[in-house]
């Protein structure tokens, strides 16, 4: 009884600092950083403060069991459970921080150990534990399976590359050649669309857009500035290589925007889409 009032307390003060890193979560714009006036209070001196607060706190805790339990020799010692190594781990982390010398807000490396205090509320709920423990025990049996899934990644990859590579540099431009002295060829910005180049039911720029690549030219990409594109997908899915093409297969399969994709790659190659779709009995 004595241990349920004690993981009990344990629980609700890990909460308690869950709840103040949210709140002292700060961005290095200024626009970001408006907090409510109720809020005022915890300043950067305040947020120290109860990190100090904490620290001793989950400190005592660690004392406690290793002076009821022992640290290593035992058999239900300290250091013997895998979740104890976590909350070592975060005992020691948290007096990293107000060591001077590390300049610890520059460090974000030790700054994301401090999302395992989330793990160490589970560790002191038992339903929470069995299910974690379940599910790592599991990993190992799922590995094939990983396995399986990244093959069909790279098998589509590749398949994606052989169509579709370069194909996403096929855009609306605003002059019908390049200009080669500045090895660029302008985007027409009032189109921003793919393009197919002679093909069949593709996408056709508007009067006084050119449909072109500089894959014919052999131009650099750095103008093309895909990275500001939205309907581009900000230069991340295209089937350039097989790095780009399977991370278009995964965007696919989390079913978020892939009718966007399918739509782009419908402008550039609608005869192909076509074709398939009519290979497929309704």
């Amino acid at each position: 009884m004595t241990w349920n009032y004690f993981n009990a307390v344990i629980v609700v003060l890990i909460v308690i600092n869950i709840i103040q890193l949210t709140l002292s979560v700060k961005s290095d714009s200024d626009e970001l950083n408006n907090f409510p006036e109720w809020l005022e209070w915890l300043t950067e001196d305040v947020q120290i403060l109860i990190s100090y607060i904490f620290s001793v706190l989950y400190t005592i805790e660690a004392l406690v069991i290793i002076i009821s339990k022992g640290f290593v020799m035992n058999k239900d010692s300290y250091l013997r459970d895998s979740w104890q190594i976590i909350d070592f781990v975060m005992v020691i982390c948290g007096f990293l921080e107000f060591i001077p010398a590390l300049k610890y807000k520059n460090l974000m490396t030790i700054k994301v150990v401090r999302l395992l205090k989330v793990a160490r509320m589970m560790k002191h709920i038992p339903s929470l534990k069995m299910l974690l423990d379940s599910l790592s025990k599991s990993v190992a049996d799922l590995l094939n399976v990983i396995i399986f899934l990244l093959f069909i990644f790279f098998l589509f990859g590749i398949l994606g590359t052989q169509l579709f590579i370069g194909a996403f540099y096929n855009r609306c431009r605003s002059t019908s050649e390049p200009d080669m002295q500045r090895q660029i060829w302008p985007i027409d910005d009032s189109a921003d669309h793919l393009c197919g180049i002679g093909l069949a039911n593709s996408y056709e720029c508007p009067a006084g857009s050119y449909c072109g690549t500089i894959t014919d030219y052999d131009l650099p990409a750095d103008g093309e500035n895909m990275s500001s594109s939205a309907a581009l997908f900000y230069g991340n899915v295209n089937f350039n290589h097989i790095g780009t093409s399977m991370f278009a297969i995964f965007h696919v399969l989390t079913l978020e925007g892939w009718a966007d994709i399918m739509y782009r790659v419908r402008f550039l190659h609608a005869n192909i889409i076509f074709s398939c779709q009519s290979l497929i009995p309704l």
